[in-house]
Formats: C-alpha cells, sequence, structure tokens
C-alpha cells in the first residue's frame, strides 16, 4: 500500500491487508486518520484490528468537531470584520480545506489564520479579546516586533488558536524577500470569495500554490507534513483555469521561489497526484538554476523515508539534522549545499551558544554516549 496513492481513494473503497497495517498505523500518527478512515473499508480494519479501527474512529470524530468549532470561530471573526468594515483574507489550512477537500474535516489545522492589514490589527485583536480570547504563547512580547503575525490568541472553551497575519513571511526572512510575497502583490492576488455562505478574502489559486510550497521547506514536519502535497492536489485537480504563465513570471523573479514550488509540483508528478503541464516544469527546472539535481535528490529521500514511511532515527540522522537537510534545500546562500548543511548542524542557527566551546564539548561527549543532559539543538 502506497500511502499517498491511497488518499486519492474514493470512501470505503480500499480492502486492506494485514501487511498494511503498520502503514496504517504512519498515517495516523501522520495526521491523516480521519482521511483513513473514510477511505478504509472499515469492517475489514476491524476485523483486522480493532483497536487501530478504534484509534481511527476516534482520530476522525475528533477532527469534525474540531473543524466545527474552528469554523465557527473563523464565522465570528468574520462578521465582526464586516461590521466594522476590516476585509478578512482567510490563509492556510482554514482556506483550502473548505474550498478544495471534499470534507473540510479531513484537513487537520493547527490554529486559524488570518490577514488583515496593519492598520486594522487593532480592531481584529479588540474583537478576539471581546469574544474571549487571550494571548498566549512561549515567546517574549519583543519577539512578535516586526515578526509577520502577532502573538497568538487562544480561547479556553473552544479550544481555538487564531493567529494575526501582517504578512505571508517574517521581515528579514528569506521567503519575505520573495516579489511574489510582497505586500503589494499579495493585495493584489488577494479575491473576494464565499466559504460556507460567509464572505471572504482568499489568495488566488496560483500564490496559493506558491505560498503552501515556500512554507512546505521551512520546517522538517512529518507529523502533518503530507497536507502541503494534498492542498495542493486538491486545489489543481479543481482549478482548470490555473494560470501557470503567472506562477512562472514569479519563480523567474526568484530562485528561492522556484526551488520550493519545483519540488512540491515534481513530488505531485511523482506520485501520479496531479497533472503539471510538461512544459511548465520544464521551465520551473530552469528557474531553479544549475546545481540543483543533489538538492532534490536529497530532499525526495527524506521525504519518502521519513514522511511517508517511519524511518528510523539515528545519532546522525535525527529531527536536528534532518530539520538541517530539509530547510537548507531551498534557503538561499553562496555556500555549496552540502558545506552549508554541515555548517549549520555544527554551528546551529539561532542557539546563543553556537560558538561555545563548552557546549561544543558537551555536544560531543552526548554523542558519545557519556552523558545522558540534554544539549539543546543536538
Amino acid at each position: 500500500m502506497e500511502l499517498l496513492q491511497l488518499l486519492k481513494s474514493t470512501s470505503g473503497e480500499y480492502k486492506l491487508k494485514k501487511t498494511d497495517l503498520p502503514e496504517v498505523e504512519w498515517g495516523l500518527d501522520a495526521g491523516l486518520g480521519a482521511f483513513l478512515y473514510t477511505i478504509l473499508d472499515q469492517n475489514r480494519l476491524k476485523s483486522l484490528s480493532a483497536d487501530l479501527y478504534e484509534r481511527l474512529r476516534a482520530s476522525y470524530f475528533s477532527a469534525v468537531f474540531s473543524a466545527e468549532d474552528q469554523f465557527t470561530a473563523l464565522e465570528d471573526i468574520v462578521k465582526e470584520g464586516a461590521d466594522s468594515a476590516f476585509p478578512v483574507c482567510v490563509l492556510k489550512g482554514m482556506s483550502v480545506s473548505r474550498q478544495y477537500y471534499p470534507r473540510a474535516e479531513l484537513r487537520l489545522m493547527r490554529d486559524i489564520d488570518v490577514l488583515v492589514q496593519q492598520a486594522d490589527v487593532p480592531k481584529i485583536e479588540s474583537a478576539l479579546f471581546q469574544q474571549g480570547y487571550k494571548q498566549f504563547s512561549e515567546n517574549t512580547p519583543e519577539y512578535y516586533q516586526g515578526h509577520h503575525h502577532t502573538m497568538p490568541f487562544y480561547h479556553d472553551e473552544r479550544k481555538v488558536w487564531v493567529e494575526v497575519h501582517i504578512d505571508l513571511f517574517r521581515k528579514g526572512s528569506w521567503r519575505a524577500e520573495i516579489p511574489a510575497f510582497s505586500t503589494e502583490n499579495v493585495r493584489r492576488e488577494m479575491m473576494a470569495s464565499s466559504l460556507d455562505g460567509l464572505e471572504v478574502m482568499r489568495l488566488s489559486p496560483e500564490l496559493q500554490v506558491a505560498y503552501i510550497a515556500a512554507h512546505w521547506v521551512e520546517d522538517f514536519k512529518p507529523q502533518g507534513g503530507l497536507f502541503a502535497l494534498l492542498d495542493v492536489m486538491f486545489l489543481l485537480n479543481r482549478e482548470r483555469e490555473f494560470d501557470w504563465d503567472k506562477l512562472l513570471r514569479w519563480t523567474c523573479e526568484s530562485r528561492a521561489l522556484a526551488r520550493p514550488v519545483y519540488l512540491l509540483l515534481d513530488n505531485l508528478r511523482r506520485y501520479q497526484l496531479a497533472e503539471v503541464p510538461a512544459d511548465s516544469m520544464a521551465q520551473l527546472r530552469l528557474h531553479c538554476g544549475y546545481g540543483f539535481f543533489l538538492r532534490r535528490f536529497i530532499f525526495n529521500k527524506v521525504l519518502d523515508k521519513y514522511y511517508l514511511q517511519r524511518g528510523v532515527y539515528g545519532k546522525l540522522l535525527n529531527d536536528f539534522t534532518l530539520d538541517v537537510i530539509w530547510e537548507n534545500v531551498c534557503r538561499p546562500g553562496r555556500a555549496p549545499y552540502l558545506l552549508a548543511v554541515v555548517w549549520d548542524v555544527v554551528f546551529p542557527r539561532n542557539h546563543a551558544e553556537r560558538y561555545h566551546l563548552g557546549w561544543h564539548w558537551r555536544r560531543f561527549k552526548k554523542f558519545l554516549g557519556l552523558s545522558s543532559c540534554r544539549v539543546d539543538g543536538a
């Protein structure tokens, strides 16, 4: 059973085999429990593993209730926006789940992401406070100065998180420098839309693909990371008038955008999840620049082994090093890819002690098994 191929099946269609159970277990851990519950022959699953059946069933109904609570929360935000005359643009999972997925509950979401203009931030934050939300984060308030969203909001009763975005990416990051994600272009690509009867703004399908791709390569996330592929799969299969020329113009302007978009679309083609015009892929490949073959090869190996299979970790290949390998595939820089990976493994980005000899000695002792203490970034 190929996990991604299975997700193309229709409700109750797939007749499970006993050898498929480990893959179903991994799919559940990867956030696809609701999907699998609707696709698998439930009687067959129950006969093979009653425990796994109950876990998938619980995952499905949890997703249903969560999707309902999140949509109710979004409805209140959008209505407040309409009453207070500020437009709300819905981002990420909340947008694509109800626009493209067969059922919204199949697309798990950690939070609701909305984009507003800087001038409207006090209005929407005031509305959230009045609705019973509180701001909460492990980061300090200073962390959110210049950030692309304000400190997250949480509702104790609804168990819903909301992030209020001013931009798509943090200022100063390499993604924020991509012309397609400039404030001006994002405003041009926002379009009026309907979300289950609500009047909202959405990003254009082309900018959705660019945004999903650039966000996907940011962090190594086997749990939940497959939704980037599914989001674009459902989008392309529904958007028959997709403007490939527009997307190609943006990737021609920025190699930093061309690479994540190519990797995402390349894997959709590789797993036969969506059709992408061959001439568009050829142009996109040219926009990635020379020397991209190694990056693509390593990226796909990580995807195959650690996203689609439960890859075994070791001392060298662990969450930290895989994250460094993943995020450097598309990160711009003058250093060759492998050198950049080695440098970031040895001297982790944003780590206060990255150049301190004592910290490196503790890491080395832990690697040799001479120390049991926790060392961040190791």
